[in-house]
């Protein structure tokens, strides 16, 4: 059965006075509605394509720094006989993050207190121990079919010897190389991360992503328009000299 809208609504939404509530869209159509953005994205030269060491990779001021070993493990998508491999000079657009949250903080120390812990041992005299961090992305190719990226991260710290801190001096996250692994998202797959209740806002957040990178596009492919419009005029100068500038 096919809901309809009522005049008044139809007319309101038409002309730009009513809007939709993003919560109020289901999974399978947030998967239609990405669908179509993506057949219209122009991949060849969309701005913010990374490799897969680069999306999993962060070192910045105010985020935890995330270490990835080098060489990157070889990838491959899909089961034995059926699978792809993944070049290593590959890029792909990074459309949402998804999985555990990572700590926050500016500083090591405020990083390593936040970090998520679990207590082993007996009850009373366990001791609390610092957890891995699943995380997963979902990654567009140049292809422009969706794969999903996942990563295991092992909490490291590092104190300074014979110090009376109670904080390390460094603390990060490493990549475990064997629990990367990457597989193509086919509608189903994407319905399904969409579903989670963790990640109902995951369409919303892609079609941000892809806005945002199109703006960053469309201002750099602009510059360039107008740096090769001014040399053009450079040259039509010389041959307007020489009377020989063509109209």
């Amino acid at each position: 059965m096919v809901a309809t809208r009522g005049t008044d609504q139809v007319v309101a939404f038409v002309t730009g006075e009513e809007t939709i509530n993003p919560s109020t869209i289901c999974a399978d159509q947030w998967v239609a509605i990405l669908r179509s953005v993506i057949a219209e994205l122009p991949i060849n030269y969309l701005r913010g394509l990374q490799s897969i060491k680069q999306i999993l990779h962060y070192d910045g001021p105010y985020g935890v720094h995330r270490v990835v070993t080098s060489p990157l493990p070889r990838l491959w998508t899909g089961t034995s006989g059926t699978s792809k491999e993944i070049r290593a000079n590959e890029v792909f657009f990074n459309c949402a993050d998804l999985g555990d949250e990572f700590p926050s903080g500016q500083y090591a120390s405020e990083l390593w207190r936040k970090a998520p812990r679990r207590t082993v041992g007996r009850p009373g005299e366990g001791h609390e121990v610092l957890i891995p961090i699943r995380t997963g992305n979902i990654l567009l190719a140049r292809s422009k079919k969706l794969y999903y990226l996942q990563a295991m991260w092992l909490p490291k710290e590092e104190w300074r010897e014979q110090s009376m801190a109670s904080t390390p001096a460094r603390f990060w996250y490493q990549a475990d190389p064997l629990s990367i692994n990457i597989s193509e998202l086919d509608n189903k797959g994407l319905e399904e991360h969409l579903t989670d209740s963790c990640e109902r806002n995951g369409g919303e957040v892609m079609l941000q992503r892809f806005h945002l990178a199109l703006s960053e596009t469309a201002s750099d492919v602009r510059g360039q328009y107008d740096h090769v419009l001014a040399k053009k005029q450079v040259v039509a100068g010389y041959l307007d000299r020489l009377g020989r500038l063509s109209t």
